[in-house]
């Protein structure tokens, strides 16, 4: 059995963290719910445009819960799969931000990037800790690669994760960068 005793946040982070969510909340929760009009202050649409993005999926009402904000020149799609399970994509240059005591205790929700459906794919670049990765990963048209919550938490308090991204049709770059700070996990996609 893994020990995760080393996951447990300092008891300052675990007091402060639902106290920053409940307010987080407070002014976000009419906008925080997947079948909304908006997440955050970002709108939704009926389809993505094909090009790379970001996901969160998971069941419908844990994906609610664990939502605190997004923001940023972009929009969402969200995508009903059975079960009553929803999988949101996330376009252009934006920010979510995510309960990660909530995310901990449910390991049934998934983020990731995907490559999109137009072009020929798209190649990824993790950096961690710092360090820029000398294995690049070839994501092919309509694919995804997951980034579970918990391999990010492993990383995310000594430095930022960034998955440095490139389209191969047209050279697009993009930076999805994960960051962690009092209890909430901020994924940030920024366009070069």
């Amino acid at each position: 059995m893994k020990d995760t005793s080393k996951r447990q946040s300092p008891l300052w982070k675990r007091l402060v963290a639902p106290v920053v969510i409940l307010l987080a909340g407070v002014m976000t929760a009419s906008h925080a719910v997947p079948g909304d009009q908006t997440v955050g202050s970002l709108p939704s649409a009926g389809g993505g445009d094909g090009t790379q993005n970001f996901y969160l999926t998971g069941p419908r009402a844990l994906i609610k819960q664990a939502i605190v904000d997004a923001s940023g020149n972009g929009f969402f799609v969200p995508i009903d799969l059975p079960g009553d399970m929803v999988w949101l994509e996330f376009y252009g240059e934006v920010c979510l931000v995510l309960d990660e005591a909530f995310l901990f205790q449910n390991p049934s929700m998934d983020l990731g990037i995907t490559a999109g459906f137009a072009g020929q794919g798209m190649i990824a670049i993790p950096e961690v800790d710092g360090i820029l990765s000398s294995r690049a990963i070839y994501i092919a048209p309509g694919y995804s690669f997951a980034t579970s919550y918990s391999w990010l938490d492993d990383h995310v308090d000594t430095a930022p994760v960034v998955m440095h991204t490139t389209q191969r049709a047209d050279g697009v770059r993009a930076d999805v960068t994960y960051t962690s700070s009092a209890g909430l996990l901020t994924i940030c996609q920024d366009y070069k």
